[in-house]
């Protein structure tokens, strides 16, 4: 007869329950005397040293600051954990903001640069980090700062961007910015050098119809900028093509000859938004051939027709011929 021993007994679902209790209850009670450790630690008060993200601000009238003094400050403090860990929090939020016209600034001499007593910013930093933290002293023991006279000069905005649009729509017309400049402000040699602003990169595929967006203007540091963000308006609708007969001109010619062009006219295509079809015409073209690049030796030469003149609301402009012939009569 067959007996069946301890080993193969299978295993009681009750068994398994109750050990699945004893992890959880044991991983609860890791979490409460971990949880416990912390608190209690956090509730301790040290002695160290922290770094904090600081922004200059209001230099003396009509100055900018010319070089970077940093954008942290070291400190001595001290602060309980808890009061370490929300400074560290919201330190990576907010700055502390320091108003350079609230202290008296001091000369070095034979140099360009001035300073600030660290241990004059000792209340001010105090206070912005709030009770929980005691601002013992700042390093380095003084803050240097070079200063540039300020200039103010205006610039273009130049919006940057990547669009695509539906079959059959274009864009009627260029895009347009109000406002479409922009006042900065900064040290002489950065000012100086400044040509336009451009805008951040706005996307947008398949377009089909008149486009407005927010664009912000690209800051560079130590500007200041009369505004920040710009309204663009690109206009784009659906398009036909447009054949039209352009007559050709000859440019820069002596008035004592005739040059005579064969075709005299060119054949010019084009796409043009539906609303400006009816006011597309000839005469807002202008197909032209520089004397100054032909020759006078022989006859029935080629010579290139450009087009100097087109409304700016078409787009995809070609004409046919792109060279014809001439003639140039002597007296």
């Amino acid at each position: 007869m067959l007996q069946r021993t301890s080993a193969s007994r299978p295993a009681s679902p009750a068994r398994g329950k109750i050990r699945n209790k004893k992890i959880l209850s044991y991983g609860i009670f890791v979490c409460i005397a971990v949880a416990m450790w912390y608190i209690i630690n956090l509730g301790k008060t040290y002695n160290t040293e922290i770094w904090v993200p600081v922004e200059y601000q209001n230099p003396p009238e009509g100055m900018v600051i010319a070089g970077d003094p940093g954008r942290k400050l070291l400190l001595g403090v001290r602060a309980t954990g808890f009061g370490l860990l929300r400074s560290y929090v919201y330190s990576r939020i907010d700055p502390v903001v320091i108003m350079l016209n609230q202290y008296p600034l001091g000369n070095i001499s034979s140099s360009s640069q001035q300073f600030i007593l660290s241990r004059q910013l000792v209340p001010f930093v105090n206070q912005a980090l709030g009770k929980d933290i005691s601002v013992l002293r700042i390093y380095p023991d003084s803050l240097l700062f070079r200063f540039s006279p300020r200039k103010t000069v205006k610039v273009p905005v130049v919006p940057v961007l990547e669009v695509s649009y539906k079959r059959q729509h274009m864009a009627v017309g260029p895009v347009r910015l109000r406002p479409d400049s922009v006042y900065v402000a900064g040290p002489v040699a950065l000012v100086d050098t400044l040509r336009a602003v451009y805008t951040e990169q706005f996307s947008r595929e398949e377009l089909s119809d008149t486009l407005t967006a927010s664009l912000r203007l690209i800051e560079q540091p130590r500007l200041l900028y009369s505004f920040t963000q710009t309204e663009m308006t690109l206009p784009v609708e659906q398009y036909t093509e447009a054949t039209l007969t352009v007559p050709i001109r000859v440019v820069n010619k002596p008035d004592s000859l005739s040059v005579h062009t064969f075709p005299a006219a060119v054949t010019v295509r084009c796409k043009v938004g539906i609303s400006a079809y009816d006011t597309l015409s000839a005469s807002l073209f202008s197909a032209q051939v520089d004397f100054r690049n032909l020759s006078s030796e022989g006859r029935n030469l080629k010579a290139l027709v450009n087009i100097t003149q087109s409304p700016p609301w078409i787009s995809g402009v070609t004409i046919s011929p792109s060279n014809v012939e001439y003639l140039i009569e002597l007296p």
